[in-house]
């Protein structure tokens, strides 16, 4: 059981604790405008969905770009195919250095495009 000298030094322990917390809460109101906590937090989920918004908006936008270059390279690679058909067998032999058989003669070339040892040909329809 408690004195009342205990009782009353736990009763000003507490009352010392409350009013250092209280004066604590005063101080980090001051850090918002017009003590507004609301506001402030309203603001920064504003600004939290806005940022995760564009976010996703240039996630969708690498990927819509990613599957068109992606589209673009397999048409270039198609067109490859349909313009000159042997195009694949020609690069296989040219690696393993069965090249040197007599060619048939070159097509019109339009262009090339490629890199290493076999060049895309675009001939003339």
């Amino acid at each position: 059981m408690m004195n009342d000298q205990e009782r009353d030094n736990m009763w000003v322990s507490i009352k010392t604790a409350l009013a250092d917390n209280t004066r604590k809460t005063e101080q980090i109101l001051t850090a918002f405008p017009s003590g507004d906590t609301d506001g402030h937090r309203r603001y920064y989920e504003a600004v939290i969905e806005w940022r995760e918004l564009r976010n996703r908006l240039v996630r969708e936008a690498l990927i819509k770009v990613t599957q068109a270059g992606a589209l673009a390279g397999a048409g270039w690679v198609a067109l490859a195919r349909v313009s000159d058909p042997h195009f694949g067998a020609r690069c296989q032999r040219r690696r393993e250095g069965a090249g040197q058989r007599a060619r048939p003669a070159a097509p019109e070339v339009r262009g090339t495009a490629g890199s290493g040892d076999c060049w895309l040909l675009v001939v003339a329809a």
